[in-house]
């Protein structure tokens, strides 16, 4: 079974765990925030899924688009949307994975330490989003 869902707007990078008052650790606002909109736009597409406690492996594939910045000559918007040219500046890949993967522990699948392939690219595009797909191996 496949389960393909978009999550519209600017993408969260999971963000560093802080350090509260008497060494307490926590997840900053933002990351939190965002972690709840990934399970918003998941739930929103399988209302009807049964696969929070599906425990087996899992591919995901993600494309994780971002805007053109503004301030850029035309002539080179031009190639960021074709593809020439493809965004090397911060975040990093990783912590945008970081953050839609964990907000889907629970959700989509029970840990996300059952993600046994990965496949994800960071393009730009006319609208940030990231588009996700998780196929469950071992489901019909």
């Amino acid at each position: 079974m496949k389960v393909q869902f978009t999550i519209p707007g600017k993408i969260q990078a999971k963000e560093r765990p802080r350090f509260g008052k008497k060494g307490k650790v926590y997840t900053p606002r933002k990351s939190l925030a965002f972690e709840e909109s990934v399970q918003w736009c998941f739930k929103k597409e399988c209302k009807d899924c049964r696969v929070a406690l599906y425990r087996g492996p899992l591919s995901v594939l993600m494309t994780i688009w971002r805007e053109v910045p503004t301030h850029w000559p035309k002539w080179k918007k031009k190639q960021a949307i074709e593809g020439t040219i493809r965004p090397t500046s911060r975040p990093d890949l990783d912590n945008y994975v970081k953050g839609i993967l964990d907000g889907l522990n629970g959700i989509a699948y029970h840990d996300d330490s059952q993600v046994t392939y990965l496949m994800v690219t960071k393009e730009y595009g006319l609208r940030a989003e990231a588009n996700v797909t998780i196929d469950y191996e071992d489901l019909p």
